[in-house]
């Protein structure tokens, strides 16, 4: 064969998967075209860096190929020179101008490299050469809702379905967005429209739960969560949203064992527990490392009274910010631990627990209580109240829980107290709406945010606490005293899903927020009771 008659053959043999009979029919050629060809070849073979070489190569002769210059940038991605697979995405895109996939691979580029902006402008550029471009769209539609622009990731999801219906991941994106713009009964048939196509896929059936979660029907909610963990036992996702909700629901015993997977450990550093610790730790040092966050410490360290029961002593090396409370904690020695220490969101798992326990009590320090006793004096006269209205921040692991400023404000109006505000960074606006409700001053105590001694001190001398659920209610519990709750909805595990009381802090009244968002009957109880004690 002449060599047009090689590339033509060895095309087609590529084409059919034949990689070996195409490169031997290519061997000894080193013209531009068959440099492609074997670029080709390697990529395919996943010899990824040979096949860098031969677009190199070929690069030099056809050097107004577009189309080369896109496989060159996929090759250098794949073997990690990403500025010049950058460079190449944006070379490929210049010299085609009809050409929009190269644009759509530096989007994803940029996106991982934080620039977001350049990373829209690409998509944006791709979708304008080619309208029914799903990936782009749904692409541009990722980035967006990362971005906090629900509205327009939904536009961008609902125009990569409309090029391809069957597109999945956009039926499981869709839904999120709809979910987050609070539409979950367009989110729920965005995920039951994606089972139809493809009936297990357990990021599908993970949203569905998370879904129907939202909306109350937790009976349906854990038949989606463990119909994805059966059908894929290694999906972390699903089986933490089983745990999460199975805790929400009493279930501790089932509960703390999905618990394992949740996202905050890090199972490089601490790989998943299986077995359990035996009955008889005498003698045992049993070390614990901290995870999450300041009040889930505070919270988890309850079941340390378990392992000392059981025989061992503990050293634990929380957050510095809890280090001198921590400190005043019986039976807790603190100091540093080694790679070996249990990460002490494990310790229920690893006790096999099965019912809820009290929380750990932490001692004030007396000089820190006197001057927060004089603090308060002069913010006007006793009894006080503390509110706190916001907690939590965006985030996979995280949840924010907001509580509206008008019904703390008016449950709490006409109340002979002085109201202490507790909040975490309040807005000027957000204290003076509080206090245009209330009819009074309120006393900016949100400085306490910045130290837990005077938290804990302030905490130990409210006469009473309302407000969400933060680190302040850890506290709170942690010296005797109780609270009122605004609990968001869904309700986290450990005020569970119903009820006026949680186990876990039997003390605390509950106020809970339903699910369709209203937080009347919530408010109209907190009214009754605030006046039943304040007026």
């Amino acid at each position: 064969m002449n060599p047009p008659d090689n590339i033509a053959a060895a095309t087609k043999l590529i084409q059919a998967g034949n990689y070996d009979e195409a490169e031997a029919l290519l061997a000894g050629a080193d013209d531009g075209s068959t440099q492609q060809l074997l670029g080709v070849i390697c990529f395919q073979s996943n010899r990824l860096s040979e096949a860098v070489s031969h677009f190199e190569r070929a690069a030099r002769d056809l050097t107004d190929d577009g189309y080369l210059q896109n496989n060159l940038g996929q090759a250098y991605r794949a073997v990690g020179e990403i500025a010049a697979a950058i460079s190449a995405f944006e070379k490929a895109a210049e010299l085609q101008a009809e050409f929009a996939d190269p644009l759509n691979y530096l989007g994803q580029l940029q996106r991982e490299e934080g620039e977001t902006a350049l990373a829209e402008k690409s998509y944006n550029e791709a979708i304008k050469r080619r309208p029914g471009y799903a990936e782009a769209h749904f692409n541009l539609g990722a980035l967006l809702q990362e971005e906090a622009r629900p509205g327009e990731a939904q536009v961008h999801y609902e125009c990569a379905l409309k090029a391809k219906p069957d597109y999945i991941q956009a039926h499981n994106n869709l839904g999120t967005v709809l979910d987050e713009l609070g539409d979950h009964q367009a989110a729920e048939q965005c995920y039951l429209n994606g089972l139809e196509q493809s009936p297990e896929t357990p990021e599908l059936l993970v949203s569905l739960g998370s879904c129907l979660r939202l909306q109350g029907r937790y009976d349906e909610a854990l038949v989606a969560y463990e119909k994805a963990s059966d059908i894929a036992p290694d999906f972390m996702e699903a089986q933490w949203n089983l745990g999460f909700l199975q805790l929400a629901l009493g279930n501790c015993a089932e509960g703390w064992a999905n618990f394992r997977y949740r996202h905050s450990v890090d199972r490089h550093l601490h790989p998943l527990p299986q077995e359990r610790l035996p009955d008889d730790l005498q003698g045992r040092v049993i070390e614990l490392a901290a995870e999450q966050g300041l009040g889930d410490e505070i919270f988890f360290l309850r079941f340390a009274k378990e392992v000392v029961i059981r025989g061992a002593s503990i050293t634990f090396q929380p957050d510095p910010k809890l280090t001198t409370l921590i400190e005043r904690v019986a039976n807790i020695s603190v100091g540093e631990v080694g790679k070996e220490a249990v990460p002490i969101a494990e310790l229920p798992y690893l006790l096999g627990n099965s019912e809820a326990l009290p929380s750990i009590s932490i001692p004030s320090d007396k000089q820190v209580v006197d001057d927060m006793r004089a603090r308060l004096a002069s913010a006007g006269p006793a009894p006080y109240i503390g509110v706190t209205y916001r907690a939590g921040a965006a985030g996979k692991d995280t949840l924010i829980k907001n509580a509206p400023l008008d019904g703390i404000g008016r449950a709490l109006r006409n109340t002979s107290a002085t109201i202490i505000d507790v909040q975490r960074l309040p807005a000027s606006d957000e204290q003076n709406q509080l206090a245009d409700i209330l009819g009074q001053e309120v006393a900016d105590f949100s400085f306490i945010n910045d130290d837990l001694e005077q938290a804990l001190a302030l905490m130990s001398l409210l006469d009473d606490y309302v407000g969400v659920s933060n680190t302040n209610m850890h506290l709170r519990a942690a010296t005797g005293k109780s609270a009122r709750v605004l609990v968001t909805h869904p309700g986290e595990y450990r005020w569970l899903i119903d009820a006026d009381r949680s186990p876990w802090f039997p003390d605390f009244n509950l106020y809970r927020q339903k699910p369709d968002g209203s937080w009347e009957s919530a408010f109209t109880k907190l009214t009754t009771d605030i006046k039943a004690n304040y007026e």
